[in-house]
């Protein structure tokens, strides 16, 4: 339940890449009636919403029976502790400040419904571009010879890492690579990286070669 329609994506896909199915929100009051509609087995939402604030949805979910035993994670921009507080009073499991980072919300939802993350197949598609045939053989690379593509997909890379928008990231590896095979060791070093959502690790790793082109420039 979120009122930034952009983040509403990033989180929808994040969780439906994952393997949830969603159902979104743009206000408290349709987040209570699909609630209690449904039953989900979590709720993510955001403290400012329109027509009923995620403090008052909280309360309202917990007076319920129907839906008091749902996790309630809370992801806001708030810096203040006393939301936070107020929020874990008000019945939240979990409180994750934005902008929200993927390792954190799918060890908290591991945490909270004791599931057990399975990453084998989440990163096939990059997987598959890059075990074909036409793969550089690994020993004729080392790790200094790795071929960036241009800033500007950097740039793009690091701005959906920032978003922790996973699905996006293998989107344009898968892209890049299919045009320019010089490009496959990068796509493989950044993929074990997506593969298991380790967003601060994929920023460091772009970020070093943000600091080459600007070098050069």
């Amino acid at each position: 339940m979120e009122d930034e329609e952009n983040h509403l994506n990033v989180l929808s896909n994040l969780t439906k890449v994952i393997g949830f199915r969603t159902l979104e929100a743009s206000d408290g009051i349709e987040g209570l009636k699909l609630a209690t509609e449904n039953n989900p087995d979590a709720i993510l939402l955001d403290l400012a919403m329109p027509n009923m604030d995620g403090f008052e949805l909280m309360v309202k979910l917990q007076a319920n029976p129907q839906t008091s035993s749902i996790p309630i994670i809370v992801s806001s921009a708030s810096v203040f502790d006393a939301d936070k507080q107020r929020s874990l009073e008000a019945g939240a499991k979990s409180f994750l400040p934005k902008p929200l980072q993927v390792e954190e919300l799918t060890k908290t939802l591991g945490n909270l419904l004791n599931l057990e993350w399975i990453y084998d197949n989440l990163n096939s598609n990059i997987d598959t571009t890059l075990s074909q045939s036409s793969s550089p053989n690994p020993k004729d690379f080392t790790q200094t010879e790795i071929i960036p593509p241009s800033e500007e997909i950097i740039e793009q890379l690091y701005h959906f890492a920032m978003m922790g928008d996973i699905s996006a990231i293998e989107g344009i590896l898968k892209e890049i690579t299919s045009g320019d095979k010089q490009l496959l060791i990068f796509a493989n070093e950044l993929g074990k990286l997506t593969v298991s959502f380790q967003t601060a690790k994929i920023r460091k790793f772009l970020k070093q070669f943000l600091a080459k082109e600007s070098t050069q420039k």
